[in-house]
């Protein structure tokens, strides 16, 4: 696994912690250095079987992939409802 594929994992991550646990925005990137470090433990773990290898990084590379779709369609999303809302007069 490359390690920045892992970066938006790790993001998504804090990300759920932050709204399931009410987590503050202060503690963000303590709970960032703790999951790189758990992840990154897993890996070196899982290095020692090249299919668990295999695997863990199929896992991260298709959670990566989920995550940018998701990103696309919100992204894409609110430009079209933007598009179809008019705005205030004297907009066009």
């Amino acid at each position: 696994m490359e390690a920045i594929a892992a970066v938006p994992f790790i993001i998504a991550l804090v990300e759920v912690f932050k709204r399931a646990l009410d987590l503050e925005t202060k503690y963000a990137p303590l709970v960032a250095v703790v999951l790189g470090l758990t992840l990154g433990l897993f890996r070196a773990a899982a290095a020692a079987s090249p299919v668990a290898s295999a695997y863990l990084d199929a896992g991260l590379i298709g959670i990566m992939w989920g995550l940018s779709a998701a990103g696309l369609y919100d992204l894409a999303g609110k430009r079209l409802l933007a598009a179809l809302t008019p705005g205030p007069e004297g907009y066009e």
